[in-house]
């Protein structure tokens, strides 16, 4: 008679490994049970039997945290797939039941963080874009100044510089009128650089 087998995975939150293990149901009968990431070691999940309810505290490769949840012994024992959830994100962190419906989950995991990870890379990568051209677009303009190359149509020869967003304001210092850059993309940032001159309209006060 073949052995009665439950697998239990996880991703390791502190290396991020996925964690698989065959254990027999035997190893379930009572007490408790624990299954250590093998490639650091540091993270574990516990799983506790107590009469027809089993326990299992998992750490979560989503929040960092370690979640603690509670179902039938019956169900550990014999439902193909158990999949339990994060609280904070709603995404899985861990799973019981059968081999390949179990290593097809962290599978699906794996693949969301991957994704998740790439996301917040590029968004990191658009930031630091943004702010580069926004800090070129301001030394174009701290050049025109250097050159008296910014005026105002009424005349005067001071002014302030207001940046909001991607928005550069150039407020003539005498009738508060307003010449307003946008540096958010490289064709704004080439519009800029082709301005040998920077002409302030005049304001209505």
């Amino acid at each position: 008679m073949e052995e009665m087998v439950r697998s239990i995975g996880f991703v390791c939150p502190e290396c991020g490994a996925p964690e698989q293990r065959q254990l027999s149901v035997f190893a379930f009968s009572g007490g408790m049970t624990e299954i250590h990431c093998r490639r650091c070691g540091k993270s574990k999940t516990k799983i506790i039997r107590n009469g027809d309810r089993v326990l299992i505290t998992t750490p979560c490769i989503i929040c960092n945290e370690r979640h603690t949840v509670m179902c039938s012994a019956h169900d550990f024992l014999y439902e193909p797939i158990l999949a339990f959830s994060c609280v904070n994100s709603g995404l899985d962190c861990c799973y019981v039941g059968r081999e390949d419906i179990v290593k097809m989950g962290l599978r699906k995991l794996i693949d969301i963080l991957n994704a998740a990870g790439d996301e917040a890379e590029q968004k990191a990568n658009r930031t630091v874009l943004k702010e580069t051209i926004l800090f070129e677009a301001m030394l174009q303009i701290s050049d025109r100044m250097d050159r008296n190359k910014v005026r105002c149509e009424c005349g005067a020869e001071a002014w302030d510089v207001d940046v909001r967003g991607g928005n550069i304001d150039i407020i003539c210092g005498s009738c508060r009128g307003r010449l307003r850059l946008t540096a958010v993309t490289m064709e704004d940032l080439e519009e800029i650089s082709a301005m040998e001159e920077l002409c302030i309209p005049k304001g209505e006060g």
